[in-house]
């Protein structure tokens, strides 16, 4: 394919740059980052470039994505494969951090996996999750990302309606429970990609079919423009599961997140909107003073919780789990993040996950177990983790 063939599938012929060389992205480097210089940062804005495999200028999906405004001054770099560039060798992922790039390719491979042991499936025998996305635009310190993916470029599959065909085959079999967020924030990339609005339409027309939307995002117009047009009956199987920190925590461990009190705020717009909620305090992070930390987060987040007396009641539930990561994630982690003290805690190998010493891991759950009592009933608390 050619450069003019590539451009004549995108609104604008001037949307994609193909440089001289495959891959090459020199011609406006520097006059973006001299506009980065002026305004006092030296790191280029996040998806300052984009990076487009052949196969996938042809989908419309990748039209929709390159015409968003985020992307609006964005430099186009045609490649051949995405892992040319997301899987090359000695990337600096806490650099990268500072500035992603983004890329739009297509997958070939499985589209839907069986969930790990690592994740609650709340009961749900056929549990699952997809992978549209690789990789988070925020910046947890303890997130397993880290450790499973060499950068933190994003990924985007534009071949979103190839795993709508795979979760069909799979529900001529028995219903399924899918989470579709889990390897990234499909929340706080909705405005680029379009996923979610996608993914609640489609599950609308599958009544065998839940998803949970794991999201840190705190972007209440998204979430109102999600429910637009949709009736309660639509909405039912669609659960947004809102991770949940003390500030103390978000502040030092999940950097780029917004904060929580936002968060909660967001979870309050999903509820009024229609959509079943869950509330996550997953993973729970130790802390010397933990008890104080978390304990007087659960009350501050019951009372910004504005549903009715008992506000935690009105949820689906409430997930509790300890900081959890497989072995070699772990070791991956410590490698690239030296610095990363969230890495560096001496942790236990319990059936190959790192997790807290049993002694801390019991007292941390026991004690947001018993605090979350207080505001909703014991049987909406699910702690089931390996």
């Amino acid at each position: 394919m050619n450069s003019k063939e590539c451009s004549s599938m995108i609104q604008d012929p001037s949307e994609i740059n193909i440089n001289a060389k495959e891959g090459t992205e020199y011609s406006s480097y520097f006059h973006t980052a001299d506009k980065a210089q002026k305004s006092g940062s030296y790191f280029l804005p996040a998806f300052s470039h984009v990076y487009v495999e052949n196969e996938a200028v042809n989908y419309p999906l990748t039209k929709s994505i390159l015409s968003s405004k985020v992307l609006k001054n964005s430099e186009r770099i045609m490649i051949h494969s995405y892992k040319t560039i997301f899987n090359r060798r000695n990337q600096d992922i806490n650099m990268q951090k500072r500035s992603r790039s983004l890329i739009l390719a297509v997958k070939h491979d499985r589209q839907v996996y069986p969930g790990s042991r690592a994740c609650q499936s709340f009961g749900n025998k056929y549990f699952y999750y997809t992978s549209d996305v690789l990789n988070c635009p925020f910046a947890c310190c303890y997130c397993y990302l880290a450790g499973m993916y060499p950068g933190a470029d994003i990924v985007i599959f534009v071949n979103i309606e190839d795993t709508f065909d795979e979760v069909r085959r799979i529900l001529k079999e028995h219903p399924a429970y899918i989470s579709i967020s889990y390897e990234t924030d499909l929340l706080s990339l909705e405005h680029i990609t379009g996923f979610l609005k996608k993914w609640i339409l489609f599950t609308a027309g599958e009544p065998d079919l839940t998803i949970e939307i794991r999201t840190k995002s705190a972007d209440k117009q998204i979430i109102k423009s999600l429910s637009a047009g949709l009736n309660a009956d639509q909405k039912n199987n669609v659960i947004f599961a809102f991770t949940l920190s003390p500030e103390k925590i978000a502040a030092e461990y999940e950097h780029m997140a917004p904060e929580p009190l936002k968060r909660i705020e967001a979870l309050n717009t999903a509820y009024e909107n229609g959509f079943t909620v869950r509330a996550s305090f997953d993973p729970l992070i130790f802390c010397p003073d933990f008890k104080r930390v978390y304990g007087d987060f659960i009350d501050e987040a019951a009372e910004n919780i504005t549903f009715h007396n008992r506000p935690f009641d009105s949820l689906l539930d409430v997930s509790v789990g300890v900081f959890r990561i497989s072995q070699g994630y772990l070791k991956e982690m410590r490698k690239k993040m030296p610095g990363n003290k969230a890495a560096w805690f001496p942790y236990e190998l319990k059936e190959n996950f790192y997790t807290y010493p049993g002694n801390i891991e019991s007292q941390m759950k026991n004690f947001v177990i018993e605090e979350l009592s207080k505001y909703i009933s014991s049987e909406k608390i699910d702690s089931r983790v390996l």
